[in-house]
């Protein structure tokens, strides 16, 4: 659990005395995934600087450590995570993607790396609602204006018909 409680150096040294990168839990999360949801960036340097796999998905709910680091609003580890090449637009069992959990939370320069990485802006999840929807619903209003900006469909209408207007 060094990676989770961010002792970096800890870290570096279980890395160095042979520790898997890539070990996974028994519902697939990896060191990577538990330093990315906690905001430990320099705990995510140290894993993707030997080689960690960024794109491992949890087998439980499908989750990402970008798409973690992104519901949480850690920027520096959505940057780290995004040059080390994970996927904008891997969605978890939910059908949501980083760009939609960070719209819905209001982390709003996490949505703007994302938009600049080339996260589809109207993605929309297994229930038909987009980014745009859940950063209406939730008076996000700057995230509102960068995915408006960014060409977000305003008339997109979820599973039971309601567009973002109706959400906010």
């Amino acid at each position: 659990y060094a990676s989770q409680s961010g002792n970096h150096e800890c870290v570096r040294l279980l890395l160095g005395a042979g520790a898997a990168v890539d070990h996974t839990t028994s519902d697939g999360t990896t060191a990577l995934l538990l330093a990315s949801q906690d905001g430990h960036h320099e705990c995510v340097r140290r894993l993707l600087e030997v080689g960690a796999a960024v794109n491992i998905a949890s087998s439980d709910d499908n989750d990402t450590a970008l798409l973690v680091a992104s519901f949480h609003g850690h920027l520096e580890c959505v940057q780290l995570l995004l040059v080390a090449g994970a996927t904008t637009d891997h969605a978890n069992n939910d059908g949501s993607t980083a760009r939609m959990v960070a719209s819905n939370s209001g982390h709003l320069e996490c949505v703007r790396l994302l938009l600049g990485a080339g996260a589809a802006v109207d993605h929309a999840g297994s229930d038909g609602a987009t980014a745009l929807m859940l950063a209406s619903q939730n008076d996000h209003l700057e995230c509102v204006q960068l995915l408006l900006g960014a060409g977000a469909t305003t008339n997109h209408a979820d599973g039971d018909g309601s567009t973002a207007l109706m959400w906010a």
